[in-house]
């Protein structure tokens, strides 16, 4: 193992991030970029992650390596060797690193640490400290960590770079076919959102207004695939799905949206920060835990109403079809949407907040250990 620095003379303490994707149009890099800068000032930064996964690295890593093989039972040996190597004070998993290898870590580290990159993890007995803005931390007694809650902005994310997000200054016209959008990932989707979406077609059927649903699937997979087909498909035969697209492609298609929904319980960061450039209003459902609350309470943080924002089942679909029969609503909540400081909110953060509670919980925890 070849290190591009004494991990033993150093003076600055080191961190390992446990990584699956990393590009500068995935997710992780939105969400995770600017605070892994930010920590690079104060730490040492060593990424891991399974080959083929990681395409940029030199900005935010000082060391990094790849795995020898991809699969948790192949590599977390592996893993356990290099945390062990590095003499590591902290391990950070972002959000897709739900894996084996990331519990392995923390039996040779001082401290382990998530955030929102990586709700899935609460409740594993190696975790820490959960880190994470205010306004979408929900209920502190739904986390067995300690909750370190910080203001908002305190964890900006990144544009997407290079990506150009149509406007849509006439597309709010009560149109003849009306568009209603659900983005996830395959996991996300359930019958809960499905049953509700059923319901509304069933409801327009004879409509003046045609309303397609479109749902733009991420999936690995042709297994996924098509058991996400299967599963849509039993509820909204007539739903059109996108799988796997290129970013673009993926806005430009987006853009032709009128209304979003979401997949319920579990948040899209990203994808609400996508609709909102595109101007597509919608309906968002909260809830007690984090993965409840996140689009919550990104929508209130650009202002949108509170009747936009639900708290079961039967209120989410009648304001779906408050926002289905009002065209002028639409276009009202599509406009405030679009406007640039409405959004602007998510990127214009100051990530030394993150790196100073990081400082506290390291040295926090190396006190009680001394």
């Amino acid at each position: 193992m070849q290190k591009s620095f004494d991990a033993v003379g150093c003076s600055k303490k080191i961190i390992l991030v446990n990584l699956e994707f990393l590009n500068t149009t995935h997710s992780v890099y939105r969400v995770l970029g600017k605070s892994l800068l930010a920590l690079k000032q104060n730490y040492i930064l060593v990424g891991v992650a399974w080959p083929g996964y990681v395409h940029i690295d030199d900005d935010f890593f000082d060391d990094f390596i790849t795995l020898s093989a991809a699969g948790d039972l192949y590599c977390a040996q592996e893993i356990m060797d290099i945390a062990a190597a590095y003499h590591l004070c902290c391990v950070l998993p972002p959000p897709w690193a739900c894996r084996l290898g990331l519990f392995t870590i923390p039996t040779c580290v001082l401290l382990a640490v998530c955030s929102h990159w990586s709700w899935r993890k609460r409740f594993a007995t190696e975790i820490d400290y959960f880190v994470i803005e205010s306004d979408i931390a929900g209920d502190h007694s739904t986390y067995s960590e300690k909750v370190i809650a910080l203001k908002p902005g305190a964890m900006p994310f990144y544009p997407p770079n290079d990506i150009h997000y149509p406007r849509r200054d006439n597309h709010w016209a009560d149109d003849a076919v009306l568009n209603i959008v659900c983005s996830a990932s395959s996991m996300k989707l359930n019958y809960k959102l499905l049953q509700i979406c059923q319901n509304v077609a069933k409801k327009y059927a004879d409509s003046t207004h045609q309303i397609d649903f479109h749902f733009f699937v991420a999936t690995y997979g042709e297994g996924m695939s098509a058991q996400s087909y299967q599963l849509i498909a039993s509820y909204l035969p007539d739903a059109t799905i996108h799988l796997s697209k290129s970013f673009q492609d993926y806005v430009n298609a987006l853009s032709e949206m009128h209304i979003s929904v979401s997949t319920f319980p579990y948040s899209g960061m990203n994808t609400v920060i996508d609709y909102a450039m595109l101007g597509i209003p919608g309906i968002r459902m909260q809830g007690p835990q984090v993965h409840e609350m996140i689009e919550a309470g990104m929508w209130r943080r650009m202002g949108m109403p509170e009747w936009t924002i639900v708290n079961d089942e039967q209120a989410y679909e009648a304001a779906l079809c408050r926002l289905i029969e009002t065209p002028g609503l639409r276009q009202t909540l599509g406009q405030q949407l679009q406007h640039e400081e409405r959004w602007r909110v998510f990127f214009d953060g100051d990530a030394t907040q993150f790196v100073d509670a990081v400082d506290a919980m390291i040295a926090n925890h190396t006190a009680q250990l001394t």
